[in-house]
């Protein structure tokens, strides 16, 4: 997709890339008194924004980087719940994990999210859900919001009604701010 006067895929990216960078410096300010759930925090910020501007770009989040973000977030979380003696914080990510992924499937099915999205939304749903199911809420609430003012602003733009919109930026952008206001 070209906007008029606009070369897009910059734009993307550059706006990509400053959202992530916020998000980590924000991240580590945030959580320095927990350096390991601020590493762990800041491996899946970083990720989230790479996805953004591969799903920008390609219209895909890749299993090769889902599987993989997922796991180490899972082992990550997990990892915090013991050292910072929250095991429960961990079962009930997991649990918010399995559920958003759950409901991203559901939607995928009714009006057609993309696969990458579904799994995606373990790794958006295990670490807002890892701090709290308000958290999770707040993710799920920017995501939707950022995403459907995008659609509109592009549809003003370009009067084209079936064009497709990638979900997996503003999953991104969802996660990076519930997280970053999470305490």
């Amino acid at each position: 997709m070209e906007l008029p006067g606009i070369e897009l895929r910059r734009i993307t990216t550059i706006g990509s890339s400053i959202v992530t960078a916020a998000g980590v410096i924000l991240v580590t300010a945030t959580f320095i008194d927990q350096p390991v759930l601020a590493l762990v925090l800041c491996g899946v910020t970083l990720m989230a924004g790479y996805l953004a501007i591969i799903d920008f770009q390609q219209h895909r989040l890749p299993n090769v980087y889902t599987g993989p973000l997922a796991a180490f977030t899972t082992v990550g979380l997990g990892l915090c719940g013991y050292l910072y003696d929250v095991p429960g914080r961990t079962l009930n990510g997991i649990l918010f994990g399995v559920g958003f992924t759950i409901l991203f499937f559901v939607l995928h099915l009714v009006a057609k999210l993309g696969m990458g999205d579904v799994k995606y939304a373990y790794t958006v749903g295990l670490v807002t859900g890892w701090f709290s199911y308000t958290t999770l809420v707040t993710a799920f609430m920017i995501t939707s919001l950022s995403a459907a003012l995008a659609a509109v602003a592009i549809l003003v733009v370009t009067r084209d009604t079936k064009l497709k919109i990638a979900y997996g930026p503003y999953m991104s952008l969802g996660l990076i701010i519930a997280v970053v206001f999470a305490t």
